[in-house]
């Protein structure tokens, strides 16, 4: 009985770690329409939602809380709901796409914002620095076929995912020049992440 007990609290622990590791504090975002136009930036503070549309000067828009993938948010008076209920949402978080799905809202405009645009993590192209100290990319935006050129030397895993996070192409690139052919993939925007020792790099990638 011990024994059982032990299991459903680590199980119970590792659980509330998993729903928590992708937290939406201190993240900014880049927002696409349905064309896959850029058309601003969503970032995330303390408890603090705002929103900018040249990715300088933001102007907050709405508190919010989170409790795991739970996303609770309440516009400010200056907003343009003009309401103080809490909107409830599910969040998620593959391959630095981010998803909302709604629970309940009263408030159009905000349900609209956030679930009818296309929010792609804004990173630089660089989550963590060293020992790969650059990426090159070219051409971007592309047919589809374009080529990648890691810096550093070493081993490179190259995996690109489509927005619903399923991977369509996986190789370890050596070092130097490859080129990559997915002209038969389809006209959008897609994550292609990089892998190398303590590594990782994101950029997003557009076939047009």
């Amino acid at each position: 009985m011990k024994k059982l007990y032990t299991l459903i609290t680590a199980i119970i622990f590792l659980c509330g770690m998993h729903a928590h590791t992708q937290p939406l504090q201190n993240t900014t975002w880049e927002a696409y329409n349905v064309v896959h136009s850029l058309i601003g930036y969503f970032r995330f503070g303390t408890n603090l939602f705002s929103g900018s549309l040249d990715g300088v000067n933001y102007q907050e828009v709405s508190k919010f809380y989170e409790n795991g993938n739970l996303f609770r948010i309440v516009d400010l008076p200056a907003s343009g709901c003009g309401v103080t209920d809490t909107g409830k949402y599910t969040t998620r978080i593959s391959h630095d796409t981010l998803s909302f799905t709604l629970i309940s809202d009263v408030c159009q405009d905000r349900i609209n914002s956030l679930i009818n645009v296309l929010l792609l993590r804004h990173t630089s192209g660089t989550e963590r620095w060293a020992p790969l100290q650059s990426l090159q990319l070219f051409p971007n935006p592309s047919n589809g076929i374009f080529s990648i050129t890691p810096d550093g030397g070493i081993p490179v895993e190259v995996n690109i995912y489509n927005l619903t996070g399923e991977m369509i192409y996986n190789s370890k690139i050596q070092q130097g020049k490859t080129e990559i052919d997915l002209s038969n993939k389809p006209k959008g925007i897609y994550i292609l992440r990089t892998e190398s020792d303590n590594t990782i790099m994101t950029k997003k990638i557009i076939f047009n």
